[in-house]
Order: structure tokens, then sequence, then C-alpha cells
């Protein structure tokens, strides 16, 4: 009886081999073409798939996880790349299984495509480590039924004597699969905090700009201002009499720049002036309806499925709500004409999820990775100021904003919140 010996030098190779990708991908290259990751995931499949190991005369290796990880972390396009390699690779090995092996290929190439988009939905890390682990385990129990099949029909061995080596195998693909995961998703993770800091470092600038800039402009409008009030009130003649009624326009247009001033320092610290309990559904319907003219005009359909009527979080109603209609006015315009935006809330325990889908064009990544960046925006005409004041809201009440985006197929916003219980 052969014996399946997983800590032989040609298992640990492999490993070696589908982890490589990820690590050179990350630190010469930094996530910036989905060409060079086709090109070392397919590499690392072909590289696995021409030093693999036996198995009661059967031969095995890890060549589906590069397989899976171009689906996961890169695109459809990428992710069939991928399984052309291993089919061609597959024909050129040639052998007395190769139909099970096309077979083979097949289903492990559907799998990681039909869940690829809801995987992209998944805000995080440890969710999508579980997610992809569930999958992994789930096609690994249906592996080790056709391999102990296969061997069984070859009369090699019995399925009692199969059983312990081959699922020791499949154990360990899983584990060599999460550990491949979890190494993608700590790469990505200290990308993000890195592409943070440099956020903050960069709204810090901007922040100290704007503080100087109302701090500079204020005190001379609070001067002008208290003189205008003064000459307002002294009409003794004539000619004062005269000059009320653009007294009172000059005195409008200064409380408007003064406004102006005011919210131009949310670039600095929002200013959440009154915090009360606010009734979640009624300030969402609230939002839905006022929106909804607007929605009509685009010819998008807005909807909404709000659940919990009791639900209350703890917020500056004004800010909020202004919040809230940027993230769903940005959805109506990223949607074409007859498509859709939904607005949904789900709770857990402690906290509740607003989350805004559209059905419009989407995002790349690398796009994702920039929004809420001071002057970057998708649209034509726009400045990213909205989206940064309005994550920066919801920040202030203790919240998070979340993106998941796929090109083609819309874009969904996660909002969670903090309730009161």
């Amino acid at each position: 009886m052969e014996k399946l010996d997983l800590m032989d030098e040609t298992f640990l190779l492999n490993i070696l081999i589908v982890l490589a990708p990820v690590l050179i991908y990350s630190l010469l290259f930094d996530g910036k073409s989905i060409i060079i990751r086709t090109f070392l995931n397919g590499g690392a499949a072909l590289l696995c798939m021409f030093y693999s190991f036996p198995i009661f005369g059967l031969y095995f290796d890890l060549r589906y996880i590069p397989l899976y990880l171009a689906f996961l972390y890169g695109n459809a396009r990428s992710g069939w790349m991928v399984f052309i390699v291993i089919i061609i690779a597959r024909t050129y090995l040639n052998g007395d299984m190769l139909l099970i092996g096309y077979l083979t290929a097949v289903i492990s190439a559907l799998i990681p495509f039909l869940i690829m988009k809801r995987f992209a939905m998944i805000a995080d890390k440890w969710k999508r480590v579980r997610f992809a682990t569930g999958i992994a385990v789930s096609a690994g129990i249906g592996q080790i039924g056709i391999i102990l099949g296969i061997l069984d029909v070859k009369g090699k061995i019995t399925l009692g004597e199969g059983i312990i080596p081959v699922m020791t195998y499949q154990f360990s693909l899983i584990i060599a699969m999460v550990f491949a995961i979890l190494l993608h998703e700590t790469i990505l993770e200290r990308k993000r905090y890195r592409q943070e800091m440099i956020q903050v470092a960069k709204l810090q600038t901007v922040s100290q700009l704007a503080a100087s800039i109302a701090h500079e402009v204020r005190n001379p409008l609070t001067v002008v201002k208290g003189f205008l009030q003064l000459m307002q009130k002294e009409k003794n003649n004539q000619e004062k009499e005269s000059m009320y009624q653009y007294l009172s326009l000059v005195l409008t247009e200064l409380n408007r720049a003064e406004s102006i001033i005011s919210d131009y320092l949310n670039f600095s610290k929002p200013q959440l002036k009154k915090l009360e309990k606010v009734n979640l559904k009624h300030c969402m319907e609230d939002t839905i309806v006022l929106l909804t003219p607007l929605a009509l005009k685009e010819g998008v359909q807005l909807s909404g499925h709000l659940k919990f009527p009791m639900l209350q979080i703890e917020t500056d109603p004004y800010q909020f709500q202004q919040a809230i209609i940027n993230f769903v006015k940005n959805a109506i315009e990223a949607t074409p004409p007859g498509g859709n935006v939904t607005v949904w809330i789900e709770r857990e325990e402690y906290k509740v999820d607003i989350i805004i889908s559209d059905d419009g064009q989407g995002m790349t990544k690398e796009q994702l990775a920039r929004v809420g960046n001071l002057f970057y925006t998708t649209k034509e005409k726009g400045t990213g100021i909205g989206t940064m004041v309005s994550i920066g809201i919801i920040e202030a009440i203790n919240g998070k904003v979340s993106y998941a985006s796929v090109v083609g197929e819309g874009t969904c916003v996660r909002i969670t919140l903090p309730i009161l219980l």
C-alpha cells in the first residue's frame, strides 16, 4: 500500500509555488496589473502540475489554488485564462484519466466563478476568509468522493484503505488554500492601512488649510457684519433710510458666506451641533421620498426595503441625512436609465447596516481604493468633496463606510452604525 507523505519536498514545493505569486505581486507590482496577476497565477498552476506527487498511482498537486485566487482576487477573465493554462498543460501531460482531469478542472473553475461576485461584496476580512474556507471545504468533500470512486473503480484500493490518505491530502489542500487567502487578505489590509495613512496625512494638510482660511476670513467678516448691523439700526436721515434695503441684502450674503466657511470646516472635523435620538427608518423613508423625483428624472427605479420601525441611533439629524442623501444621490447618478437603486437595512446585535446598491457600471479595485479621497470622483462633474465629508460625518458618530463593486454589475455601499439599545 502506497503511503502519502505530506511533508515531503514535493508537497512543500507546491505550497511555495502557490504562495510565491501573492508575495511577488504585492512586493514588486503593488496591484497595478491584472495581466501580471494572471501570468503569475497561471505560471504557479503550471509549475504545480509539473511537480505533482503520487497517491496510489494517481498524481496530485495544488494547481487549483492559483485558479481560485485568480477568480477571487482578480476577475473572471483572469480566472478563465488560468483555467485555459491548466487545460493545455493537462492535455500535454495526457494520461489515462484525461477526461476526468478535464471534468475536475471545469468544476474547479465554475465554483469560484459563481461565488466571486458574492465574495467581492464581503467587506470584512474574516468573513471573506470564512466564506472562502467554507467553499474550499465543500469542494474538498466533493473531490474526496470523486478520487475514492476513481481509485475503487481502477481496483487500486478499497474505499476503506484510501479514505485516510486521501482525506489527509484534501485537508492539507484546504489548509494551504486558507493560508494563501490569509496571506492575500493580510497584504490587502496592510495596503489599505498604508493608503489610509496617506489619506490622513493629506486630510490633515487640508484641515490645517481649512482652519487657517476659516479663521482668517471669519474675523473680518464678523467686524464688517457688526458695523453693518449698527448702520442698519441708525436710520436717522433719508440717505440712511434709502440704504436700508441694500444693507439687508449685504447682511444676508454675509450670513451665507459665514455658513459656507462653517461648512468648509467640515474638512477638519464634521460639526455635529446637536446629537439626538433619530428613528432610522423614518429618516431613510424621508430620504427616499426626497430623492424619488431625481430618480424619476434620471429614469432610475429607487426603492427601499426598510424594517425595524423602532430602531434608533444617536446623531445630528441634519448632518446625518445630508450624508445619506449624498450616498443615495451618487448611486442614482451612477445608474443608467432603466436601472435600479435599492436601499435596505440589516440589523445585528449591537449595530445596524444601511446598504445602498445600484446597477451602475461599477468600479475597479483601484477606483474603490480611492473612493473618499479628496478631489477624486468617477463623475464627469464632481470634486469628491461630498463623499469625503459624508464619510467623515458617519465616522464622527462611530460609524463605518465600506464599498464593494463589480465592474459592469454595480456598486454596494454599506454604512455600519451603532444602535441605541
